[in-house]
């Protein structure tokens, strides 16, 4: 019988918040959140009560989403135009074979 791990996050999605109450009378809301570059980050906020550390947290996170598109030109609602011309710029910066180079520059270009 063959196990397998729990599935990873989605890119720019949280798991379950958790809330803690703080020795300061605080309280703390916790998350792992999937940042667009893979990689899967503790995040947290605290506030007065659960409720408030819960809605900084979601706020926080909802902001994040938005400061976090990979390049300053891309935004949620950038054309895929704007996008594959984002990523050429990143990518012609790397030193490929020259064929290679023409190939992708095409594709992007159709």
């Amino acid at each position: 019988m063959s196990r397998t791990g729990r599935p990873p996050l989605g890119l720019g999605t949280y798991g379950e918040i958790r809330t803690y109450r703080r020795g300061s009378g605080t309280y703390q809301a916790r998350t792992l959140y999937r940042d667009f570059d893979g990689v899967t980050r503790d995040v947290s906020r605290n506030g007065r009560s659960k409720d408030a550390a819960t809605r900084a947290l979601k706020d926080y996170l909802r902001d994040r989403v938005q400061e976090s598109g990979g390049g300053q030109d891309i935004t949620p609602s950038s054309t895929v135009e704007t996008l594959a011309e984002a990523w050429w710029s990143e990518f012609a910066g790397q030193d490929g074979p020259p064929g290679t180079m023409r190939l992708y520059r095409g594709r992007v270009d159709k």
